[in-house]
């Protein structure tokens, strides 16, 4: 008898469907992960996404924090939720997978920015 092959689709996906939520923090507004770990998108290697993620991970760390005797009441707010930014950016661009995808994304979210402009360009 002929063999059969199972066929699956595995589906890789760092941005949540709209009906799904996800607790994961996502990059402010404006910037992309590349960003908050200041490292440049197109010549960044695994070891420079590595140590950029020491380097940032060390500076907000909330050990480190209460380590320079400043409490984590008295830092700021934002100091927690960019040690948390962080540590997600880099579980994404640390993965080749996720990274793919996440790069993949943003080259789609710059093809939408350039077909609106040039949209504008037409309408006036």
């Amino acid at each position: 008898p002929p063999s059969r092959q199972a066929t699956s689709k595995v589906e890789v996906r760092d941005t949540p469907k709209e009906e799904e939520e996800k607790d994961e923090p996502s990059a402010p507004k404006g910037q992309t992960l590349y960003d908050l770990l200041e490292v440049d998108r197109n010549t960044c290697t695994k070891a420079d996404i590595k140590r950029a993620h020491r380097k940032a991970a060390m500076k907000y760390h909330p050990d480190r924090l209460s380590g320079n005797n400043i409490s984590i009441d008295d830092s700021e707010p934002d100091h927690v939720q960019t040690f948390a930014q962080i540590q997600h950016a880099y579980e994404v661009l640390s993965d080749e997978v996720r990274k793919l995808g996440y790069d993949a994304e943003l080259r789609l979210a710059e093809l939408r920015e350039e077909l609106e402009e040039e949209k504008a360009k037409y309408r006036s």
